[in-house]
């Protein structure tokens, strides 16, 4: 079967990938989650495409088609979080931040250029015309969901638009478990989910729906392309979701992680 030369799986990748996390699932020793290294290297085997154990921004490349793609696999509610950033002149980006607006859009705008440089850094790197996203977000209940989306090309290389951005501090406080800091947190004031882009065609998912059913494992209905978020249904056995956790941009470590 020839593989897709887009960033968009095909219908018979869709239903590949599918198919495999079906299997994994199955494995007596698997858990309610998912790994992201294993969502790496489904995504690579279905695509013809390389893995890459580094910390660029891409985790998975094609070089001959110059594609690569960020891959993220989490439960539902967990938020989708960056590596730790070196922000020059962070202490006094955060000293200004606290005088009022005009300072903490100044460190808010630091904090896009280091995300939209890294992006460029891979496409660089590898020769990228396009860099994707494909997401893998675990329900709890058994449910889970799937969906790719372009987040950059050569044309439109920033992943984020700073002036989509409003920024302000939250207040510290103590929880049973551990202690907030103060952190900086982005609001988007544009319509599409991470303040992408305001174009929709950027935006295609495709949706699979699987009965998880042990005694006709083989029943797969074909997958069909939507402009909605994509579901892949019945993968787990119906767990409670452990607690999401998320670090964040605080005045002490002063980038996000």
């Amino acid at each position: 079967m020839p593989k897709s030369k887009g960033i968009f799986s095909s219908r018979n990748e869709i239903e590949e990938i599918a198919g495999i996390l079906k299997n994994y699932v199955r494995l007596p020793f698997t858990s309610i989650n998912i790994p992201g290294a294993v969502m790496e290297g489904i995504l690579g085997h279905v695509r013809g495409a390389t893995v890459l154990r580094t910390y660029d921004f891409i985790d998975v490349v094609d070089r001959e088609n110059k594609m690569g793609w960020q891959i993220k696999s989490t439960l539902a509610g967990t938020p989708v979080t960056w590596k730790r950033a070196k922000i020059p002149n962070s202490p006094a980006l955060i000293d200004a931040s606290e005088e009022g607006r005009s300072g903490r859009q100044a460190l808010g705008d630091a904090i896009i250029q280091f995300c939209n440089e890294h992006t460029r850094k891979s496409m660089a790197k590898y020769g990228l015309s396009q860099i994707g996203h494909a997401r893998l977000i675990l329900r709890g209940n058994g449910d889970a969901t799937y969906f790719e989306r372009l987040l950059c090309s050569e044309e439109s290389p920033n992943l984020f638009n700073s002036e989509d951005f409003t920024w302000k501090w939250s207040h510290a406080k103590k929880t049973k478990k551990k202690e907030q800091l103060e952190r900086i947190a982005g609001s988007c004031t544009a319509t599409l989910p991470l303040c992408l882009s305001s174009r929709r065609d950027l935006l295609l998912s495709f949706a699979v729906h699987l009965q998880e059913n042990r005694s006709n494992h083989n029943r797969v209905p074909h997958a069909r392309p939507k402009r909605s978020e994509g579901a892949i249904m019945g993968l787990l056995p119906a767990k409670s979701p452990t607690p999401p956790h998320s670090s964040r941009i605080s005045k002490k470590s002063t980038a996000p992680s």
